[in-house]
């Protein structure tokens, strides 16, 4: 006995749940959630390896105890789009073998 095949993902889904678990710094979530789990690992660690590395690249330029959050905020600006992006096609990808696996 076989189990049933999931139902199809929602690609607003997965993009809306990416963003809004990056602005906490969270990224790869949407990923993981269509089956995606080597690039959400990816992106969960890799994220806060690049944030603290301009964080740190930024305090050496900036004379501010705030150096790190400019470093944040740049590293969610250059995860935000490839990240949101993965997730899509990752469901897109899903639904597609969804679709074959139920014909």
């Amino acid at each position: 006995m076989t189990a049933p095949p999931l139902p199809p993902k929602s690609p607003r889904k997965a993009l809306i749940l990416e963003l809004a678990c990056g602005l906490g710094g969270v990224y790869g979530v949407g990923n993981i959630w269509v089956e995606r789990t080597e690039r959400g690992l990816i992106g969960m660690f890799g994220f806060w390896l690049v944030a603290l590395t301009l964080g740190c690249v930024a305090g050496l330029f900036v004379d501010s105890e705030l150096h790190w959050l400019g470093g944040l905020a740049l590293a969610w600006l250059l995860f935000a789009v490839p990240m949101g992006r993965s997730a899509v096609e990752g469901a897109q990808e899903f639904n597609s073998r969804w679709a074959s696996s139920d014909a």
